[in-house]
């Protein structure tokens, strides 16, 4: 499957739109229910959203891509929930801080590894893919 840059750049730039409008939703969901479930079904949102941008169709990753924002928003908001919860006040903005950081470090890396394998995959070059995703896993 061959495509251009300009729609992987769209498929990519789907993610911050998704993630900014469910982050409104993440946070009435965690108020309202336990911490716990809802993390638990965030965590399960991003991993269908990895399984399905593995797909080589424009429709998979895209919907993986929604789905990957959908469950980070819910991820985030209940990691500063969490760190409110558990952590002393005087050390929760030091807590924020830590954990925007690694969530930018450690997701901005692989998003791009994910959008370098996408196009890979849609040019047709798969083995090359295969060890791109292996240092992505490697990396975490």
């Amino acid at each position: 499957m061959h495509t251009s840059t300009q729609t992987i750049g769209d498929l990519m730039s789907v993610y911050f739109p998704v993630y900014a409008v469910f982050q409104i939703l993440a946070g009435y969901l965690l108020d309202r229910y336990k911490l716990r479930l809802i993390l638990s079904l965030a965590v399960a949102i991003v991993a269908g959203g990895l399984l399905m941008i593995a797909i080589p169709s424009l429709g998979a990753i895209l919907a993986g891509r929604v789905l990957i924002a959908i469950g980070s928003a819910f991820a985030f908001l209940g990691a500063l929930k969490t760190a409110s919860m558990w952590l002393p006040e005087k050390v929760f903005p030091v807590a924020v801080g830590l954990i925007n950081t690694m969530g930018v470090l450690l997701g901005g890396s692989s998003a791009n590894m994910c959008s370098v394998s996408s196009s890979r995959i849609m040019a047709g070059k798969m083995r090359s893919t295969i060890l791109h995703w292996l240092a992505l896993f490697w990396l975490q």
